[in-house]
C-alpha cells in the first residue's frame, strides 16, 4: 500500500492556478475541496477541462473527477491510520472487496492519497509535463503521452512546447 502526498486546493480556484499548483508540486493530481467532500483531480482531469471549457476561470471543484476512480471514505481523524496493523488490514479488505483504488486523507494544507494501486502510484507520484500548442498555448494543452504524433499539437499539427 502506497500514500502519496499531493497539494490540497480550495475548490474556487481557478482551474489554470490549480494546474500551476500542480506543475509546482512535481506530482501529476491534486485534491480539491468541495462542498460534498474531497475530490482527487488528475492532470488529466484538469487538461481535458481546460480543453473542453476553454475557461481557464472555471472553479477547480466543479470539475468531475476520472470516471475510473473510486474512493473509500475515511473519518477526518485518520492520520497514521497505516501505523495500525488492523486498520491497515481493514484499509486493504476494503479496496480489494469494493473495487476502490484510492481513499483521500486531509494533513493539514495537504492531502494524502492512499492506495493499493501500484499504477495509480505510479502516475500520481511522476511530474507533470505539459506541452502547449504555438497557436493557443492556453486552451491547447497536452501531456505528452495524449499526442496523437510526438511534438506536434493534436489540433493544428503544429509544433508543441513540452515543459
Amino acid at each position: 500500500m502506497d500514500e502519496i502526498e499531493v497539494s490540497l486546493v480550495p475548490g474556487d480556484m481557478p482551474l489554470e492556478k490549480a494546474i500551476d499548483v500542480l506543475k509546482e508540486s512535481g506530482r501529476s493530481a491534486l485534491v480539491a475541496e468541495r462542498p460534498d467532500g474531497l475530490a482527487l483531480l488528475t492532470s488529466g482531469d484538469m487538461l481535458q477541462a481546460l480543453r473542453a471549457s476553454r475557461n481557464p476561470d472555471r472553479p477547480v471543484g466543479e470539475l468531475q473527477p476520472s470516471a475510473t476512480a473510486s474512493q473509500v471514505t475515511l473519518p477526518r481523524n485518520s492520520e497514521g491510520i497505516l501505523d495500525s496493523p488492523i486498520r491497515r488490514r481493514g484499509l486493504e479488505a476494503a479496496f480489494a472487496s469494493g473495487g476502490a483504488r484510492y481513499s483521500l486523507i486531509r494533513s493539514g494544507t495537504r492531502a494524502r492519497v492512499i492506495t493499493a494501486s501500484d499504477a495509480l502510484a505510479f502516475t500520481l507520484s511522476r511530474s507533470l509535463i505539459i506541452c502547449r500548442c504555438k497557436l493557443d498555448p492556453r486552451h491547447h494543452v497536452f501531456e505528452p503521452e495524449d499526442l496523437t504524433v510526438p511534438g506536434k499539437c493534436n489540433f493544428d499539427g503544429q509544433a508543441v512546447n513540452c515543459a
